[in-house]
């Protein structure tokens, strides 16, 4: 699945970029990354921050109501992970233990 959202990068284990992703397309690689490769991360490692970057909208067509950022929010409260906005393109997601 890594592969099939081109524009979706993950930077790397800690960072997941939205940039280009349409929401349904962000929502999903969202998932997959939390489900997927955040586990993998907080399994080896003590720290459990982790970044989303959805970018300022600034760029977002007039005609989509609501940004990746809000749908984001949006998806990160109903699966219940802890988020604060780091910058206003950026979140910082804290768990203890990654949920779906």
């Amino acid at each position: 699945l890594a592969h099939v959202f081109d524009e979706c990068i993950v930077i790397d284990d800690r960072q997941l970029d939205l940039h280009g992703c349409s929401s349904g397309a962000g929502i999903i690689a969202l998932r997959w990354w939390w489900t997927e490769i955040v586990p993998v991360v907080q399994a080896s490692s003590r720290s459990c921050s982790f970044y989303v970057i959805t970018g300022w909208g600034k760029h977002r067509p007039a005609r989509r109501q609501i940004g990746i950022l809000e749908v984001v929010c949006q998806e990160l409260d109903r699966m219940h992970v802890p988020w604060r906005l780091h910058n206003p393109g950026c979140l910082l997601l804290t768990a203890g233990q990654a949920s779906t």
